[in-house]
């Protein structure tokens, strides 16, 4: 998951910001990672920024947005511009043919 993040994978990056958000939430025990609501705020708003057509990632944050205060949401769309949005390569909902 993670190296798929990092190559651009929309479902890469979706899982992971998922998974920091509420590592409980995949029946199958594929979050391997400690609980960031920060973090995992961070990445699914740098999703919805970028892609912007109410996408999952928007979805997810509705839904967990009480897991936040103002300022831990404040702090997570900060760490979004520094880290997350406008990275490269750019996120693709199409994985590689080759590599992941």
């Amino acid at each position: 998951m993670e190296q798929a993040s990092l190559h651009g994978s929309y479902e890469g990056r979706l899982r992971i910001g998922w998974c920091y958000l509420d590592p409980s939430y995949p029946p199958d025990q594929r979050c391997v990672n400690d609980e960031d609501t920060v973090r995992g705020w961070a990445i699914l708003y740098a999703l919805d920024h970028e892609l912007g057509d109410g996408n999952t990632a928007s979805s997810v944050l509705s839904r967990n947005e009480d897991k936040l205060d103002e300022a831990e949401r404040q702090e997570a769309e900060a760490l979004a511009e520094s880290e997350w949005i406008g990275r490269q390569p750019p996120i693709s909902k199409f994985p590689r043919r080759f590599g992941f």
